[in-house]
């Protein structure tokens, strides 16, 4: 036998090479700013996605962008995936405000949006309305609202998505009456009426609150909830401890189970005000893909250790027991977590976030971070920042007060004025925050976000790579995929790259001033970190022009203060490190102090970055 023919009968007989599974890892995208409606705070938001097409979600906030600068729900929506928002006003928020937005979409598309609306009765008497609208457009246009009656609160909001008997029916669950009852909405028509609501829970003398509902595969519907103490003392020392519990409807919403306890909610003692403030609903979320059919997700920031942590609790019988809660994030420095929203994706990944002090350099900073699973929530991988730049809620702008007045006409028809604020209000960004899994996999979170000292509503694409892709006919691509092409070359890409700012902030004591600068690609070219922006020269050319009063920059990457001063783009590209066509980038924060606030001359800049070698 000839050495060739040797070499060619063990190449014969050796086993086939298997190619090497990358990573399971997280992949970021860059942060964008939804709510490009005023430099006014907006909180307690959410989010849905359109199970018909991926690029489209629509997100509710509360915004205080009425004429007053009162609060109001507002939706927002996207057609190309997140990238870009538009905003949506409803006359009867314009009119009377409101708060509590809730989004969902059913499985043919049609958006809905719940909300409270403040107005006043034929007796002139303060109450919150209940409406729903709908929505055939993606959430660009609206049909007038169904009203579902006075003095309801806190309303949840779900769809029932699956092929079953009760297929397409809207849920809303709602707090009423001063026995605390708990109830449950129905709509059979697609949310142009409803019934209800059919009673699950009286609280008599113990308070309660409805959670996140889940729709199981057979179009069973989930509805937690917590219990609580009425007796209010806030010198009391005692940790605070809020039982939980689900009831189960196997008839779509008409009668409900006994109520099945579950894992309880531990808080910090009330004498410990600035901590408990920090406590929010807690998310759920139910599996709808082969892998973990059914499973429930609950996550809940959790006290029992001293600090707030987010932990996770599963169920895999409909929700009657529960496992023992565990830390999503074990291995965190100290620090504190909270206000979580969980969502599984088609693949079965779980994917959770949350609010996490850890990076702050202010009292009660903040970013957003993100955790996820692969094996039905035994293990995460682990976890992402999400934010670009830290939160400040005690920012100057989420301190604008707006005094609200309330009619008391038990009390010899006195009226009480109140102060309202977002950070007195909602200083850890509402109620609740929003997540949501686009049809292909994607995640969104959704987040009330003050960087800027004022809350705006923020998101971000999340890919999760690793997890066996559940079988579908004719599936995709992997969708947003970004390939780092093998050779790249550096050049001159200040023509593909448009400036998008966000609202700045200025201090006319220190004369510093803080700009925010997104750049949005313009071209057909995707660029890769890492990226640079280089300050040339500053004046606009005139003659005689006073460059003298150039501003200094206070925190340049490399290059000094002055001209030649150059700052890092690429972190603000997300893990991903790419901004493909369409995209914008995370937030530049370029920091200058101003020698004349009156007399600034133009700044001249040049951005280098890495594309496709030609």
């Amino acid at each position: 036998m000839t050495v060739g023919s040797l070499a060619v009968a063990l190449a014969v007989l050796a086993p086939p090479q298997t190619p090497a599974t990358p990573p399971a890892r997280i992949l970021v995208e860059p942060d964008v700013v939804a709510s490009r409606d005023g430099n006014a705070p907006h909180v307690e938001v959410h989010v849905a996605s359109n199970p018909r097409n991926r690029n489209n979600l629509i997100a509710g906030a509360i915004s205080h962008t009425r004429p007053d600068g009162t609060p109001a729900s507002k939706v927002y929506y996207t057609k190309d995936g997140g990238l870009t928002w538009s905003d949506v006003s409803f006359a009867e928020q314009i009119q009377w405000g409101g708060g509590d937005p809730q989004v969902a979409f059913s499985e043919t598309g049609t958006g809905f949006f719940a909300t409270l609306t403040t107005g006043v009765d034929d007796f002139n008497r303060g109450r919150a309305l209940l409406h729903v609208y709908r929505s055939e457009d993606g959430g660009a246009s609206w049909e007038k609202p169904a009203m579902l009656g006075w003095s309801y609160d806190h309303p949840m909001m779900t769809v029932d998505r699956t092929r079953g008997p009760f297929g397409g029916r809207v849920y809303v669950s709602v707090l009423y009456g001063q026995d605390y009852h708990l109830g449950v909405f129905r709509s059979s028509d697609d949310g142009r009426s409803f019934i209800g609501p059919a009673d699950f829970w009286v609280g008599q003398q113990i308070g309660g609150n409805v959670l996140p509902m889940v729709v199981l595969s057979d179009g069973a519907l989930v509805v937690p909830y917590h219990n609580f103490s009425l007796t209010r003392n806030e010198k009391d020392s005692k940790p605070i401890e809020l039982p939980f519990a689900t009831v189960i409807s196997t008839d779509g919403g008409v009668t409900f189970s006994a109520p099945r306890p579950g894992p309880p909610e531990r808080a910090p003692a009330r004498t410990e005000t600035s901590l408990v403030r920090l406590m929010g609903d807690g998310g759920f979320a139910a599996d709808a893909s082969p892998r973990f059919l059914d499973r429930i997700y609950k996550v809940w920031n959790d006290y029992s250790r001293g600090r707030w942590r987010i932990v996770l609790a599963t169920s895999t019988d409909r929700g009657a027991t529960w496992s023992a809660p565990k830390p999503i994030d074990d291995q965190a420095p100290a620090t504190h977590q909270y206000l979580p929203a969980v969502a599984v994706n088609r693949d079965g990944v779980v994917g959770v976030t949350w609010y996490d002090t850890r990076n702050a350099k202010t009292p009660r900073g903040s970013d957003q971070y993100f955790a996820a699973s692969l094996d039905g929530g035994a293990t995460f991988l682990p976890s992402v920042r999400v934010s670009t730049e830290s939160s400040n809620p005690l920012g100057a702008g989420n301190f604008n007060f707006t005094p609200l007045t309330f009619r008391i006409p038990d009390d010899s028809g006195a009226t009480r004025l109140t102060f309202l604020s977002a950070v007195g209000r909602w200083i850890n960004g509402g109620d609740y925050t929003g997540l949501t899994a686009d049809p292909e996999g994607l995640f969104h979170p959704f987040w009330a976000d003050s960087r800027t000292g004022t809350f705006q509503a923020m998101t971000a694409r999340i890919r999760v790579e690793g997890a066996p892709p559940t079988p579908v006919i004719g599936r995709p691509m992997p969708p947003y995929a970004i390939a780092r092409p093998a050779a790249l070359v550096e050049e001159d890409v200040t023509e593909l790259l448009e400036i998008v700012p966000d609202p700045s902030r200025y201090d006319p004591a220190s004369r510093e001033l803080e700009l925010r600068l997104r750049f949005k690609n313009t071209s057909q070219r995707t660029v890769f970190a890492p990226v640079t922006v280089t300050i040339r020269r500053y004046g606009s050319g005139m003659t005689g022009e006073d460059v003298e009063y150039s501003p200094e920059i206070l925190n340049p990457t490399s290059g000094g203060p002055g001209p030649g001063a150059r700052l890092e783009l690429g972190p603000a590209l997300g893990s991903a490190g790419a901004l493909p066509p369409g995209a914008t980038s995370g937030a530049l924060l370029i920091r200058l102090r101003l020698k004349d606030p009156l007399r600034v001359p133009d700044a001249h800049y040049q951005i280098r970055g890495q594309v496709a070698k030609p």
